[in-house]
């Protein structure tokens, strides 16, 4: 019987698809930047239905064009006020967060930015990373802070860009805001390797000679290097171990033994207060690693 059924399975002809590769948006770039590039005259629910079918490859071209007058298209009004009500019904991955906030922080960050269309910005940022930002709020941090810093934390694909943003964001919020148990907070709820965020916070060095790095800027400054000591130096010791090693490494192959470009020596540290890291660079030290 199974046979029987088998043959009759295999003898049935497969359907015809009828898929239009050439007249597709989204298999058809060409078609797809032409579709774009006419948005101001799209009515709204022909606008809606090309974001909702095709917010993926949308977002992919913003994060990898860099021409401004095509990337000028996605800042009108009309297209973030469209794509805001896409992304509140769908669920984003990584990558798609990343390229939305790429959007906004690029945008914001510029210099003659326009109010309101960063305000429009500001609330897709908000929608895309309510989930940090509602972490954040946890912490009591004012809510343009919270969304600020969430939106840093996934700006970019390179980690450490996105650990330098953060860390210039807490670093311009005021002393009384950003003590060392704070950013230990923040540290622990949005990044998960101390690695990389040690390592890129030691290499993240503030010229307090530039007029933006104020006293208070500096304090917060140095509330960031407590913060990240804090952290490191609760670790086994085996991750400590690993970690130094690492840094040490990274020190001589990148930045040639130049003291000037590291945040601080790890030699001028409390024994006391980090006692575990001050034991540990001496190790490393008896063991041929340099650690600065």
């Amino acid at each position: 019987m199974f046979g029987k059924l088998l043959t009759e399975v295999k003898t049935v002809p497969p359907k015809e698809v009828d898929f239009d590769f050439i007249n597709n948006i989204t298999t058809n770039a060409s078609l797809f930047r032409a579709k774009i590039n006419s948005i101001s005259t799209m009515e709204d629910k022909e606008l809606y239905d090309l974001v909702k079918g095709s917010y993926q490859s949308i977002l992919y071209e913003i994060s990898s064009r860099q021409d401004k007058e095509y990337l000028d298209v996605f800042t009108t009004p009309k297209f973030i006020t469209i794509l805001t009500q896409v992304l509140n019904s769908v669920n984003l991955s990584y990558k798609e967060k990343i390229c939305c906030n790429k959007l906004v922080y690029d945008y914001i960050t510029l210099k003659n930015n326009d109010p309101y269309i960063k305000e429009l910005l500001f609330i897709l940022s908000k929608l895309v990373n309510k989930d940090n930002i509602k972490l954040l709020l946890f912490l009591e941090l004012p809510e343009n802070i919270a969304t600020y810093i969430a939106l840093a934390r996934l700006s970019d694909l390179k980690e450490s860009v996105n650990i330098k943003r953060v860390n210039f964001i807490i670093a311009t919020t005021s002393p009384s805001i950003m003590t060392p148990q704070t950013i230990i907070y923040i540290y622990e709820r949005l990044f998960d390797s101390i690695r990389e965020l040690f390592i890129t916070i030691m290499f993240d060095v503030y010229d307090e000679d530039e007029e933006l790095f104020t006293e208070d800027v500096m304090e917060v400054y140095a509330n960031i290097s407590l913060a990240i000591l804090t952290l490191l130096n609760v670790l086994p010791i085996n991750g400590i171990k690993s970690i130094l090693t690492s840094y040490g490494e990274d020190f001589k192959l990148t930045y040639k033994g130049n003291i000037h470009l590291v945040r601080f020596s790890l030699r001028s540290i409390s024994s006391t207060d980090f006692n575990r890291i001050h034991n540990m660079v001496e190790l490393l030290e008896s063991e041929g690693v340099h650690v600065p």
